[in-house]
């Protein structure tokens, strides 16, 4: 019911209306919504839609551009988490190797004055965690 009123309230359906106020669902309306569905489905999102079915007959080609679009945006974003994941846990594998617990036990810079002492192992992970974070901003 609140995607119907939402789809009315973007101009992608426009139900006649009853003496009464009650909407009135047509055939013209139920083809539409059944587009909607599909391109729905597609993964193309309502402004997408709108677009598609603002002219008279949704081309193919229109629509398969606008799902790749979507489709691609999905995986670079898809991409961009699995980068994240993946750094996260090499950090957290880089904090555990050098045995440190939480952030308030990194080493810090010498010019702090709170600088640590790591063994070897450990001087290895935490060169290896200041990469990968390095490499996670850029």
């Amino acid at each position: 019911m609140r995607a119907l009123r939402l789809y009315e309230r973007l101009g992608l359906i426009q139900p006649a209306r009853s003496a009464s106020g009650w909407r009135l669902y047509g055939r013209r309306e139920l083809v539409r919504l059944n587009a909607i569905v599909a391109l729905k489905s597609l993964g193309l999102g309502l402004a997408h839609i709108a677009e598609v079915l603002s002219s008279s007959t949704p081309a193919l080609r229109r629509v398969l551009r606008l799902q790749q679009e979507v489709l691609q945006k999905r995986c670079a974003s898809a991409d961009q988490g699995l980068k994240l994941v993946g750094t996260a846990g090499t950090a957290r594998r880089a904090r555990e190797a050098a045995g440190i617990r939480c952030r308030s036990e990194l080493p810090r810079s010498a010019e702090s004055g709170e600088h640590v002492e790591l063994d070897p192992a450990g001087r290895e992970a935490w060169d290896y965690l200041l990469a990968t974070s390095a490499a996670a901003r850029s």
